[in-house]
């Protein structure tokens, strides 16, 4: 036999008969994992999530934060909140376009 034939042959058992250790999970991947799965939701149930279209007019131009607007109105007086749960689906679309 050839010295490199006796090399595998010493070397694939031992690969093969080595107990696979168990990995611990990364605190930072969890907390990635639930900002996409966040994300997710709120691009999915952005219609029941969101309090106003936010393509219609909901008050009047810059309203501060109220209990209508928790976030405010723009500058035409659409819902800031609104148009934040609805901007979640563009993100997620062109995130999903960089990475392909």
């Amino acid at each position: 036999m050839s010295e490199s034939n006796l090399i595998l042959q010493d070397i694939i058992p031992r690969a093969i008969s080595a107990p696979a250790r168990p990995r611990r999970v990364s605190p930072l991947l969890i907390f990635g994992v639930v900002i996409l799965a966040f994300y997710f939701a709120a691009a999915l149930f952005a219609p029941l999530l969101a309090p106003y279209d936010p393509y219609i007019y909901s008050g009047d131009p810059l309203e501060r934060p109220s209990a209508a607007h928790w976030l405010g109105t723009n500058d035409v007086g659409h819902d800031i909140l609104s148009e934040l749960i609805y901007g979640t689906r563009v993100l997620l679309t062109i995130a999903t376009i960089a990475v392909s």
